[in-house]
């Protein structure tokens, strides 16, 4: 089955977000209530969210422009007001604060005018709807088996309102990290899948696809917020049963699988440009794997898709799965790529070498890379430096 949208990429009127939403409600399917404009958001009484909208939202970058809840809007009445909001005024466009450089960062690496972009940008209004943000994946290998983000007030100061949590859901299995459910939570996890099946199987969408899709869940109704894609369903076809060798690290989470004899690739460690200046990029390199040892954010968004390997170094896996719960461009990192894994910090290059790597690619402006070995069946992974 294919994908209206990506077929039929104008039926989306440069607003996903709505366009998608109003699609999902038309089949009965909770939906917050979506507004024809401010003027009615605010007549209507209720707290609602301004959500940035971009005709690429649907397959390209996640997390690129904020959405500004009403309570940010006051004496706001224009959508160039709006605008100034997340990318500030014209005059100061030039030079973003760090949390408004992003469409900057893109539009320098990619070759497109940033005013073009901005031009681009519009926004729909949608009630919110308090209580718990969830995220719901589709694992890309292993059949019947779904990653869960929960979250609430990431950010309070009060650390009884604070809930990060991340599930694997494989049948009647639960298997969870950073943070444990509540048991009323728990116990309507098979509820939440069931409702991101039934948007999954729409007809506008390509059933095998694993999207990222959001809910917000408040009273035990899980409201759809939006439908954005990854990667196709591929399902393994081995069991990993044969124990590490020396030299071989054992990952501490997988998504994805590799054929059962695996395959070799050459993983940047570090990037020339942000060696020699720490400055953006002015085009995409060439990869097909990355350990992201950098701070920039749209490197990893532009390449996700192309990478076979995505590695993820940290101490603690709860650590890791924590950043992807509350984070677009680490959850990128874990669902775009073929293949990501999490593995111990300084496993597959110590803190002497990547700063050795660091000086050569100063000195030679060229990016460092080492070749690797990976084998996954979906559930267990080993990767293996061939160089040494």
């Amino acid at each position: 089955m294919s994908d209206y949208y990506l077929s039929n990429s104008g039926s989306l009127k440069s607003q996903p977000k709505r366009t998608i939403g109003n699609y999902v409600a038309s089949h009965g399917i909770l939906v917050p209530t979506r507004f024809d404009s401010l003027k009615d958001a605010r007549s209507s009484g209720k707290p609602f969210i301004a959500r940035s909208e971009h005709s690429q939202d649907y397959a390209g970058l996640s997390g690129l422009l904020d959405s500004p809840h009403s309570r940010k809007l006051d004496g706001i009445e224009t959508e160039e007001q709006l605008k100034q909001v997340i990318f500030g005024k014209e005059k100061d466009r030039s030079s973003f604060s760090n949390s408004r450089n992003l469409p900057k960062q893109l539009c320098r690496i990619t070759g497109q005018p940033l005013e073009d972009f901005i031009d681009g940008v519009s926004f729909s209004f949608w009630e919110f709807v308090p209580g718990y943000n969830r995220v719901v994946i589709a694992d890309s290998s292993v059949g019947g088996r779904y990653h869960v983000i929960t979250k609430r007030d990431v950010f309070a100061k009060n650390s009884n309102a604070r809930v990060v949590n991340y599930s694997i859901v494989e049948e009647n299995k639960v298997t969870q990290f950073v943070q444990p459910l509540t048991p009323a939570l728990k116990a309507r996890l098979p509820e939440l899948i069931t409702d991101y099946e039934a948007v999954r199987r729409l007809g506008n969408f390509d059933s095998k696809h694993c999207p990222i899709m959001e809910f917000q869940t408040r009273h035990g109704k899980n409201h759809f917020l939006q439908y954005h894609r990854t990667r196709d369903f591929s399902p393994t076809t081995f069991t990993l049963n044969w124990k590490k060798n020396d030299g071989t690290v054992e990952a501490l989470f997988v998504r994805g699988s590799t054929p059962p004899e695996g395959f070799e690739v050459n993983a940047t460690v570090c990037y020339s440009v942000w060696e020699r200046s720490g400055h953006d990029w002015d085009g995409l390199p060439d990869e097909d794997a990355s350990f992201d040892l950098h701070f920039n954010h749209i490197i990893p968004e532009l390449n996700a898709k192309r990478r076979r390997l995505q590695i993820v170094p940290k101490s603690d896996v709860h650590w890791a799965l924590m950043e992807v719960a509350i984070g677009h461009f680490q959850r990128t990192k874990l669902f775009k790529p073929e293949v990501s894994v999490v593995v111990p910090r300084d496993s597959l290059i110590a803190k002497e070498e990547r700063s050795r790597l660091g000086k050569i690619s100063y000195e030679t402006n060229q990016d460092q890379k080492v070749p690797l070995h990976i084998v996954s069946d979906g559930t267990r992974a080993y990767v293996r430096r061939t160089d040494l």
